[in-house]
């Protein structure tokens, strides 16, 4: 990838069109959200034979309390 150019860069709407063969995801939701739709996003990847690179700008954390307190993000 050294060589490949970061332009042009395709905007679109669609959740699935977007990352079904993206080489690298940005992450820029907020940590409460980050979850749901990283689920969703994995739907689409259970075909994919290499993981994208994932580079997470998430603020904050998701925290539970059950069974005990902890983070989840």
């Amino acid at each position: 990838m050294i060589d490949t150019p970061v332009c042009p860069l395709k905007v679109v709407t669609n959740l699935q069109e977007a990352v079904w063969d993206a080489d690298i995801v940005v992450n820029g939701l907020p940590s409460t959200e980050t979850r749901e739709i990283f689920e969703e996003i994995s739907k689409y990847w259970k075909e994919r034979i290499s993981v994208p690179i994932i580079i997470s700008l998430s603020k904050g954390i998701e925290a539970a309390l059950e069974p005990v307190p902890h983070i989840v993000t």
